[in-house]
């Protein structure tokens, strides 16, 4: 995890609480908001990719793996 630092701040935003569940939908989706330091991001975690509306997501648009927002709201979603 040491060398994961997206992995690493997304765990920072889980124990800070700052990931919040706004609906859960039939077809399995999520949304999601998370905390920044200065602004709400809004996370779309569907099956066929999740989305995230920070700027690092808009530059890479998941081609680099998530961004430590997506993860966080995987892993609230998924309990871990």
């Amino acid at each position: 995890e040491q060398q994961q630092p997206r992995l690493k701040g997304a765990r920072k935003l889980i124990d800070d609480d700052k990931v919040t569940i706004l609906t859960r939908h039939e077809d399995g989706g999520v949304d999601v908001e998370v905390m920044g330091t200065d602004v709400a991001h809004f996370i779309r975690l569907r099956e066929d990719g999740d989305k995230c509306t920070c700027p690092w997501y808009g530059k890479h648009q998941g081609l680099r793996g998530p961004c430590k927002h997506v993860l966080a709201a995987r892993m609230k979603v998924d309990g871990a």
